[in-house]
């Protein structure tokens, strides 16, 4: 069977990155340490360049929605948003250390396994995208991306051992 649509995906993966060419990324902000590196990695390697918006991933979703302009989406499926002043800030274990350096008042204390909650995290390729936010997708899924990902506290199954 032919399958024209997955050989244009393909044409594009394969195509070289622009210099000059921008990836729009909005990604959840327990990933913004990881990504970040990985972005670096990525700018380095193909000369594309990446800018990024961190935040709630439900919040990111709207504004996608809504008509903001993205091209890879990198959701943690969570809508815990933490603004202003609380009592208690819950965040996922990898996004917590970085939270601390923020306010370092902050105390990190493990939830008993019945309360503790995970990610599951999810990568998207918006449509009508250029052939540099695919290559960012596909360098994210990398050895290199996934031992960024590894090396901020994220499980990397795809990680050659």
């Amino acid at each position: 069977m032919f399958y024209p649509n997955a050989i244009a995906l393909l044409a594009l993966m394969s195509a070289p990155a622009v210099a000059g060419d921008m990836v729009l990324l909005h990604a959840a902000g327990s990933l913004r340490g990881a990504l970040t590196d990985i972005a670096k990695g990525f700018e380095a390697e193909s000369g594309a360049k990446v800018q990024a918006k961190f935040g709630a991933s439900g919040l990111l979703k709207d504004e996608i929605a809504g008509g903001a302009k993205a091209e890879v989406f990198a959701s943690a499926n969570g809508t815990l948003v933490a603004q202003g002043a609380a009592d208690i800030f819950l965040t996922y274990c990898t996004n917590a250390q970085a939270a601390q350096k923020e306010n370092p008042d902050q105390q990190i204390v493990a939830l008993p396994d019945a309360l503790a909650v995970g990610a599951d995290y999810g990568l998207t390729v918006m449509n009508d995208t250029s052939a540099s936010a695919y290559k960012f997708a596909m360098f994210i899924l990398s050895a290199e991306g996934q031992r960024a990902l590894a090396n901020h506290g994220f499980a990397a199954p795809g990680l050659p051992q």
